[in-house]
């Protein structure tokens, strides 16, 4: 479970036509980033022999595999 404050919650969209190209990069950023954390969970962590480290990146990877569901919000870019 992730603790956060409600609103730390950023599920605004933007208009795509009006926002600034670095506020395009940023989301586009943090979205890449989500999905190299599941990723590397979901490869590397089965392969470790500790059991606690496969049962740590196991529950890292069930995180952030809804952590790139959160980025739906984020509008397509062109």
């Amino acid at each position: 479970m992730e603790h956060r404050h409600p609103l730390d919650d950023l599920r605004r969209p933007y208009n795509a036509k009006t926002a600034a190209p670095l506020s395009k990069l940023h989301a586009l950023t943090i979205t890449a980033a989500e999905f190299q954390t599941h990723d590397d969970s979901m490869t590397v962590g089965p392969t470790f022999t500790d059991p606690v480290a496969r049962q740590l990146h196991a529950e890292l990877a069930s995180t952030e595999a809804r952590a790139p569901m959160d980025s739906a919000t984020l509008p397509a870019q062109p």
